[in-house]
């Protein structure tokens, strides 16, 4: 299946009602012998085709003496479909949120492997966090460019579109090696008590993440009691480090 094929599916179509109409810009007006001859179907397979098309409003059926022939809309008419899709989905949200294990506050948990699931996390770290928000970050990091290299190449767009702040506590070797910025705020931990686990646990919205660069394993936790929790702990030792 090529990626237009599958793109039309997506929108509720089938394979064969997606060919069909690809078919039919391509070539213009056909029948439904031409069809069958031009796309190698079974006529039953093409009138089901036909009749998707029909229902979705893709095509126009002429008659011409005693043929009837189809020809497709433009594709603008697309945009129509994908709006049925996303309707679709808000609606039915409600109804899965309500279902969900999430719903009364349970905690949700997630393990995500590797550097995608690195990348996971810092995305999902944007995407929850409402405009000028503060999260937090402890990081004991052993190699800052290698974590750099596991965030999503818009993440720093994003983050500062948004106006995220962050409050970060870091150990001194990768602290240092961090460029000063007006919306982050950094502090050390002692060097008496060393911080180099190359751990990085981050806390917004209602989650925790805690990231093992050692393994490349992230532990996403949703729950807002454990990320209010979190956060008081972490703003009672920020208070008190230099």
């Amino acid at each position: 299946m090529n990626t237009i094929t599958t793109s039309l599916t997506q929108l509720g179509l089938s394979v064969h009602a997606a060919d069909m109409y690809v078919f039919l810009l391509e070539r213009g007006q056909k029948t439904a012998t031409e069809l069958v001859s031009g796309l190698r179907l079974h006529r039953p397979q093409v009138y089901r085709a036909l009749g998707e098309l029909h229902e979705s409003q893709l095509i126009v059926q002429t008659t011409s003496g005693s043929q009837k022939k189809y020809y497709a809309e433009p594709p603008k008419k697309l945009d129509r479909l994908a709006k049925d899709v996303a309707d679709r989905i808000t609606t039915i949200i409600p109804e899965l949120e309500e279902r969900s294990l999430r719903k009364n506050n349970q905690p949700f948990v997630k393990i995500l492997e590797g550097s995608k699931g690195i990348r996971a996390v810092f995305d999902d770290l944007v995407e929850s966090c409402s405009k000028g928000e503060i999260f937090y970050r402890y990081t004991s990091e052993l190699d800052l460019d290698k974590v750099n290299s596991f965030l999503p190449k818009d993440y720093r767009i994003r983050r500062d579109t948004k106006k995220l702040e962050r409050f970060v506590i870091s150990n001194k070797l990768s602290g240092s090696q961090k460029k000063q910025r007006l919306e982050r705020t950094l502090k050390f931990i002692p060097q008496d008590d060393p911080f180099n686990q190359n751990i990085i646990e981050l806390i917004y919205a209602n989650k925790v993440a805690i990231i093992d660069l050692n393994t490349q394993t992230s532990l996403l936790i949703e729950n807002e009691s454990i990320a209010a929790f979190q956060k008081v702990i972490f703003r009672n030792l920020y208070k008190r480090l230099i």
